[in-house]
């Protein structure tokens, strides 16, 4: 039986994290055995883990320091596949790789646009990113790319790599995705009929541009009563605080924190919202598209537009465009807008096609 490992820092709650546990339970379902190689075995997600997978924890506090027992782990199994994700991690999978002198097949995944997020970020360390990319992504086996607009950013840091760059979007597991959504949600806005409510899931970092969603939501509330509620966590919550207030917005606006299940959130929403700067590939544009509530999303580069269809599934407004996002929520809201053929769209981001697809490359 072939053994995978998958890379990555922890099981902290995000979207590369539901991600690549979606990719395991499909992968134990074929067959595999499934080896979560974790910086540090922690995260809210921790305990979705497939009950046939294992997790490997290599005690480091951070990447780099975790270099010599991802080697020890490699030699000592030899993998048929080491699978990681995000950029620190891809290189720190491909300098161990080749440090061990195994054979295992090394699938590096990228999840982001690099040069906007590089271009977005004040952090020093991420301006070394493409550099990272450019370097040492040519020892990997196969690159995978999460949408066709990252495997474009990749092809401009790669120009000669094109053809090892493979397109896989991420894969969401819908019948878990509807089952969970009809569970119950204690949040006293969900529950409450005659005022609609507008929803929005994601880190409270930079990224998401959530400060154009409050202002849009401000003219919003201007022209007929609504509320909002954000879940999330992030280093960006105290200045979202204050500009919550500053817009005098706080009675309607609610931010929970992380929620473990935000699909019983999105099948009662009204809308949903996403207001990213930048994306690689949105897995809540999918998910509410399973859960069959209205979509409005910036049409940042990338992801959004792929997923929705260039608009067919859900409404597209540009980056930043508070305006823009107002009237594109309140015609959603006006119209009360299902779009009835989201079930089939969702297909294409099935686990079976997701599994398949790394399959083929393996």
């Amino acid at each position: 039986m072939k053994q995978i490992a998958i890379l990555m820092p922890s099981l902290d709650g995000g979207g590369v994290q539901r991600s690549m546990l979606t990719l395991s339970k499909g992968l134990v379902e074929q067959g595999f055995l499934v080896d979560f190689v974790l910086v540090k075995a922690q995260g809210s997600f921790i305990n979705h883990v497939p009950v046939n997978a294992r997790v490997i924890d290599l005690g480091a506090s951070r990447a780099l320091s975790a270099l010599p027992r991802l080697v020890s782990y490699l030699r000592e199994n030899n993998p048929s596949a080491l699978i990681s994700a995000q950029t620190h991690i891809n290189a720190i999978a491909i300098i161990a790789r080749k440090l061990s002198r195994v054979k295992t097949n090394l699938i590096v995944s990228e999840r982001n646009d690099l040069l906007l997020a590089t271009q977005s970020n004040n952090n020093f360390k991420e301006k070394f990113r493409p550099m990272v990319v450019r370097f040492l992504y040519p020892y990997a086996d196969h690159i995978v790319a999460v949408s066709n607009g990252v495997a474009k950013d990749i092809a401009r840091i790669l120009p000669g790599e094109l053809d090892r760059v493979c397109v896989i979007y991420n894969s969401i597991d819908v019948l878990e995705i509807q089952q969970k959504a009809q569970s119950l949600v204690e949040h006293p806005w969900v529950n409450q009929s005659g005022i609609p409510f507008i929803l929005a899931v994601g880190r409270l970092e930079k990224q998401k541009d959530y400060p154009t969603l409050l202002g849009a939501f401000a003219i919003l509330i201007r022209n007929m009563p609504a509320r909002l509620i954000i879940l999330g966590e992030g280093e960006e919550r105290a200045d979202l605080e204050k500009l919550i207030t500053s817009l005098g917005i706080s009675s309607d606006v609610s931010m929970p924190g992380f929620i473990e299940n935000p699909y019983a959130y999105m099948s009662r929403a009204n809308v949903f919202v996403l207001s990213s700067a930048w994306e690689g590939f949105p897995n809540v544009l999918a998910e509410a598209l399973a859960c069959n509530v209205p979509v409005v999303s910036t049409d940042c580069h990338s992801g959004p537009a792929e997923i929705l269809d260039n608009g067919r599934y859900g409404s597209l407004v540009p980056v930043g465009d508070v305006n823009g996002m107002a009237q594109a929520i309140i015609s959603v809201l006006h119209t009360s807008f299902i779009y009835s053929e989201s079930g089939d769209r969702v297909k294409e981001f099935s686990v079976e096609r997701t599994v398949q697809a790394y399959l083929n490359i393996l």
